[in-house]
């Protein structure tokens, strides 16, 4: 996987990264690493090619305590800039175990892959960067906020951490 896009980071430290190139199909992925360090998931193409055709932001949604201090039942946001979708990932864990993806909504900007260059190479000049397209996210209260600045706006969907195909509210002055 090429091209780092977005992180998040779990309570319990693990990180979900996002890529704009590589993995099935070649058109990005996600990449969950242990509080060491460690690959202990890809999501790509191969899990769901709609939701990984050049994916953007990245955030954490929630999860419960299963009582001993382990996190259990998480939710993760991740946005597409592939076609202007969002999609929550939910699995058993913060680890990404038995991921399961829906699409919680669409109509955001859509952007085209940067250039990031080969591995350890570094962004050399800023038109390597990713271009157009809905970027970050940030989960709170159980609405999804989407930066989506080729829009000029904050997108809110509602209820996405229980709901699916929502229309985003544009909110104002943003």
């Amino acid at each position: 996987l090429m091209g780092a896009t977005a992180v998040a980071i779990t309570p319990d430290r693990f990180v979900w990264a996002t890529f704009e190139q590589g993995g099935a199909n070649g058109d990005g992925g996600l990449v969950i690493l242990d509080p060491n360090g460690e690959v202990v998931q890809v999501l790509d193409a191969g899990t769901d090619a709609m939701a990984f055709a050049n994916p953007g932001g990245v955030c954490f949604g929630g999860a419960t305590d299963d009582g001993n201090g382990a996190l259990i039942d998480s939710f993760v946001f991740l946005v597409n800039l592939g076609d202007g979708t969002a999609w929550r990932i939910d699995a058993d864990d913060t680890a990404g175990t038995n991921p399961v993806l829906t699409r919680v909504g669409t109509g955001l900007a859509r952007g085209t892959p940067g250039m990031p260059g080969s591995p350890g190479n570094g962004i050399t000049t800023s038109s390597e960067l990713p271009q157009g397209g809905a970027r970050g996210c940030a989960f709170y209260e159980g609405n999804l906020y989407v930066a989506d600045a080729q829009n000029a706006r904050v997108a809110r969907f509602d209820g996405a951490d229980e709901n699916d195909e929502l229309m985003a509210v544009a909110l104002e002055d943003t």
